[in-house]
């Protein structure tokens, strides 16, 4: 389904308790968590913009963690763990000293 079709048919942001018209979609468990973006469908969630923006960083942080232990399995190097490490650098610069 497109997002303008989800959307459609969920005009309101679930996480601002349905008083404000949602813009975006949101994934939970966010998509950078799982290596190349594979996730279960079925766990998107119509947010406005603000709300699905708020915890950007945080995913990335639990992408960081996620892909990390995941890189152990033996399926061979992760792009996206530099991304989210790169995105964690910039937020939080101190976090990684």
């Amino acid at each position: 389904m497109r997002a303008s079709e989800f959307i459609a048919k969920h005009p309101l942001c679930c996480f601002c308790g349905g008083s404000v018209p949602s813009e975006t979609i949101d994934h939970q468990p966010a998509k950078i968590v799982f290596p190349g973006k594979n996730r279960p469908k079925g766990l998107e969630f119509p947010a406005c913009k603000r709300c699905n923006e708020q915890t950007s960083v945080d995913e990335c942080i639990l992408a960081f963690v996620a892909r990390l232990t995941g890189s152990l399995r033996g399926v061979g190097p992760d792009v996206g763990l530099k991304r989210a490490l790169d995105t964690i650098r910039s937020a939080h610069p101190n976090l990684l000293l």
